[in-house]
């Protein structure tokens, strides 16, 4: 996931698969929480999405609290042009942003992971 804090800056989180139980009620796109008791470490390795060297990990003590009180830009877009992307001029190793519209449509594919 990207995590963001109020002046933009924004760092991976990472949640071990026995842990997403735990968290999954608690993090909600566009939610503001307080965090404490987490890691950080080294963000590198596959599935890096974040251009940050550092990623925050979360753990069984990580304690998660919702917060109304959020002073920090309300989206954290990092958007790059078209034409760089086309001319492979963008780092194809991080997430970015870009607006778009959509021109075709096919068939969905749908997967089954554990009933879900």
């Amino acid at each position: 996931m990207i995590l963001m804090d109020e002046r933009g800056e924004k760092i991976q989180g990472t949640i071990k698969a026995k842990l997403i139980y735990t968290f999954e009620r608690l993090l909600r796109e566009g939610s503001i929480v307080v965090l404490s008791k987490f890691g950080i470490a080294e963000n590198c390795g596959s599935y890096r999405i974040i251009n940050h060297p550092c990623k925050l990990n979360f753990y069984h003590t990580t304690i998660v609290k919702k917060s109304e009180v959020f002073d920090g830009p309300i989206y954290g877009f990092g958007f790059v042009k078209f034409d760089d992307i086309n001319n492979r001029n963008v780092d194809d190793e991080f997430a970015v942003d870009v607006i778009g519209s959509v021109v075709s449509c096919g068939n969905m594919d749908v997967y089954d992971r554990n009933g879900k």
